[in-house]
């Protein structure tokens, strides 16, 4: 009795070890695990632990359900089957670290519910077979995001007679007929969506193999990379070569010896296979569709030129292949053709062999044999129609800020003119000393009524779009009093450099020269002016290709027009103390000539506008004379802008890519 307690006890005891061994979060590493999952299991793997083992389907979740495995660390077996998922639902694996297996790191045999995986990592096998469920899927959508690396490297060769279901990176194919003990009807869905890289090394697998039984859609950005086109590592026997495709949809057939899908009376094997294809997107040996049903899907942010070979997918409009293109602007075509990979010289009297096992890639095979077998120089080829996809996709992605934001650049170059303008020349002494006593008018009226230079230097900044400088002089002529009236007109001339680097490469900037003349009327402390100016820019463009990161430079001469009207009022609160309110406007005109960039990728062109400026501001200061002739003035100031054009009209490879100009955009400096 005393045993049989003890039994008893160490029973529950380990009973309840291998419970909780996956029900946890493991922070330091275990050797030779042989870990059993319960259903809601939630198993964490820390970063830089490992766990370790050489057993069969190391990590077990058979038949269990609910169960979250998180590895962020490295799960490896030397033995096959790392993570079983078998006859199990409703299950998720997220992968930030490494998982491996000498063949099957996930094992999805039977799966009988939904299972998503997610991987950042990487998920290697070495053999064959990384994520796969041996065409035995019961039921459920399975789920794979990828942005990391899945591979299988293929190192071990398997003996002829090899099952073909059990190679390739990924295999998801429907469950067999029920004298294979599952269904007959396969239900649920796969999705495989990539961002990162789904590759197939040394030996001619595919890197993803799907059953068109169920309609998969597979979304590609990142690089789908099918075995080397290798046909003396031939599968099953020596008259079956198989070649490692991209991608391949396995027909449904119930007629072979591997057949790969349920009852076809039920629906299963008519489904479309849908196969998307976005920005970012590379396919290197092709996709064999077996003339199944499937719909390609440019998308919408296509923006480079694809060629993808096509075997067997019949013609386009026919009910087995579709295209759909969402992409604006983007382009495609298919053509025709018979697609072969050779491994030598066809002998001129090659004579078609039609393979074994039409469910396999390659169904037939022109040999300089016969039907005996095949030589060194035998060449392989599909039985369908064959074909490349051209997407013509290839776009010009300049994005013309130096139009949209030329406005600001150019009225700040007008501003720092007229400040200038306005702040030499006419009568008041404090626009040409720090001494601004009255009893010194008389004194200073040789001086202030005489040539004088005004420089200026301005820095803008638009946050994430560019740095803008503006900087040069205004020197005055001598004045134009006009007797007996209170206004003085002095003429001017001016430079100004500008510059706008924007923070996307492009550039606009170059050296302007103005003649302006400036009025004044001043009466009791009131001052207005009124100050028209022209001018000529040899201004330089650099618009930029972000996508070839290719530079393009124009350079040309052109007018601008603008006037200025000032408005300010000095009020005396004391001894040498002043107070000045300043209101100012400026419209201003600039014309920018037609102008053409061209790039690789296509010509930019750009009509010629004239861009009409518009700006207000105020200032308010105080001025005090200190003691030592120094002056001190504090000043507050602000502006609003606006460019009063409604569009740029550009032209990016000959399609519209105007940019427009809202009337209501406005922007404040001070």
């Amino acid at each position: 009795m005393r045993r049989l307690v003890i039994l008893v006890l160490v029973s529950l005891f380990y009973s309840s070890f291998a419970w909780a061994a996956c029900n946890t979060t493991v922070e330091s590493n275990i050797a030779s695990a042989n870990i059993d999952c319960a259903n809601n299991d939630t198993y964490v793997v820390d970063e830089d632990v490992s766990i370790t083992g050489s057993i069969n389907e190391m990590i077990d979740v058979e038949g269990h359900t609910g169960v979250t495995i998180t590895n962020n660390g490295t799960i490896d077996t030397s033995g096959h089957r790392t993570i079983s998922f078998k006859n199990g639902g409703s299950n998720t694996l997220i992968n930030n670290g490494t998982i491996e297996a000498a063949s099957t790191a996930i094992y999805l045999y039977k799966h009988d519910g939904d299972t998503t995986i997610t991987n950042t990592g990487t998920i290697n096998s070495t053999q064959h077979g990384t994520i796969n469920n041996y065409a035995y899927g019961v039921s459920g959508d399975i789920t794979i995001i990828n942005s990391g690396t899945i591979k299988g490297e293929g190192s071990v060769h398997p003996a002829t007679g090899h099952n073909p279901k059990w190679l390739g990176v990924i295999e998801l194919e429907g469950c067999t007929s029920s004298s294979n003990g599952c269904s007959a009807d396969t239900t649920g869905s796969y999705t495989i969506t990539n961002s990162g890289t789904i590759e197939q090394e040394n030996s001619p697998f595919s890197a993803i193999k799907v059953g068109n039984h169920l309609g998969a859609t597979i979304t590609n950005t990142g690089t789908i990379v099918g075995g080397p086109e290798d046909t003396s590592r031939l599968l099953i026997s020596s008259t079956i070569p198989q070649i490692g495709m991209d991608i391949v949809v396995m027909k449904c057939t119930t007629t072979e010896k591997y057949n790969n899908c349920g009852n076809p009376d039920a629906g299963n094997g008519d489904a479309t296979t849908t196969i998307e294809i976005g920005d970012g997107a590379a396919f290197t040996n092709g996709i064999d569709l077996n003339g199944t049903k499937a719909n390609f899907v440019i998308g919408s942010d296509i923006k480079r030129d694809y060629t993808i070979r096509i075997f067997d997918y019949v013609e386009e409009g026919s009910d087995n292949l579709t295209i759909t293109n969402n992409s604006d602007g983007t382009t495609y075509s298919i053509s025709a053709e018979t697609l072969t990979f050779s491994n030598g010289t066809e002998n001129a009297n090659g004579h078609i062999h039609e393979s074994k096992y039409p469910g396999t890639n390659w169904l037939r095979v022109r040999s300089g044999q016969g039907d005996e077998g095949l030589n060194e120089n035998a060449e392989y080829y599909n039985a369908g129609t064959d074909g490349v996809l051209t997407i013509l996709g290839e776009k010009l992605e300049v994005k013309k800020d130096n139009q949209k934001y030329r406005a600001e650049n150019t009225l700040t170059k007008l501003r720092g003119l007229f400040g200038a303008a306005n702040y030499v020349g006419g009568k008041w002494p404090d626009y040409c000393t720090t001494i601004d006593p009255e009893e010194t008018e008389n004194e200073l009226n040789e001086i202030c009524n005489q040539r004088f230079v005004k420089l200026f230097h301005s820095y803008q900044k638009r946050d994430g779009v560019y740095d803008g400088t503006s900087f040069g002089a205004v020197g005055m002529l001598s004045p134009i009093e006009w007797k007996g009236s209170p206004i003085v007109s002095n003429i001017f001339v001016g430079y100004a450099n500008q510059k706008g680097d924007f923070n996307n490469g492009e550039y606009l900037g170059g050296d302007n020269y103005v003649l302006g003349v400036k009025n004044t009327y001043e009466n009791k402390g009131f001052r207005a002016s009124f100050t028209p100016m022209m001018g000529v820019n040899d201004l330089g463009i650099i618009d930029f290709d972000t996508d070839k990161v290719e530079k393009k430079a124009a350079n040309f001469l052109s007018e601008f027009a603008a006037v200025n009207g000032r408005v300010s009022k000095k009020i005396g609160t004391g001894e040498d103390r002043f107070l000045n309110i300043s209101v100012d406007g400026t419209y201003g005109l600039q014309r920018f000539p037609q102008y053409i960039s061209k790039f690789t990728d296509g010509d930019l062109s750009v009509d010629e506008s004239i861009e009409q400026l518009l700006s207000g501001g105020f200032e308010v200061s105080y001025t005090e004379a200190l003691p030592g002739n120094f002056v001190i003035k504090p000043y507050v100031g602000a502006s609003l802008n606006r460019n009063l054009n409604d569009t740029i009209n550009i032209t990016a490879r000959n399609k519209n890519a105007d940019m427009t100009n809202n009337h209501q955009e406005t922007w404040s400096g001070y």
